[in-house]
């Protein structure tokens, strides 16, 4: 059986996800914090805190999914560029990932940004553009 747990599940790019993973998977899960989707049929919806380490064990015990899409982050618009909590989102990342794959997980997708780059290059492309961040929040999630 496949299934998929995606963090940040009901985020911006989470939520457009959903629909193209319900086929694909025997089951999708998500995470939310704040806001469940409820509108998304066929989600199973969890809610957790990925910085909590209990409730990001809990999650990856239960649900013991075979497939990880990690989207959540910190984001708070005119903040996270500089925030210290990019840190601790880095410090969650890993044991997230660490927990899922001694739970038997097989493949993990994490969502990076364009602040891993340099934006001096003059354009952004990920084949291309030098990895230089700028900002905490970038190398964090270049980490």
């Amino acid at each position: 059986m496949k299934n998929v747990l995606v963090t940040g599940a009901s985020g911006f790019i989470g939520r457009h996800t959903l629909k193209y993973l319900l086929p694909e998977f025997d089951e999708v899960h998500g995470i939310y914090n704040n806001r469940q989707l409820k509108e998304i049929k066929d989600v199973q919806w969890h809610k957790a805190n990925i910085l909590d380490d209990d409730s990001r064990e809990k999650i990856i015990e239960t649900v013991k999914p075979t497939h990880l899409l990690h989207l959540a982050w910190y984001a708070e618009p005119g903040k996270y560029a500089h925030s210290l909590l990019n840190i601790d989102w880095l410090k969650a990342s890993l044991n997230l990932i660490k927990n899922f794959k001694n739970h038997g997980g097989q493949r993990v997708v994490c969502a990076g940004t364009c602040f891993e780059y340099d934006f001096s290059y003059g354009f952004c492309s990920e084949y291309d553009t030098p990895k230089n961040p700028g900002t905490i929040y970038g190398v964090c999630k270049n980490s």
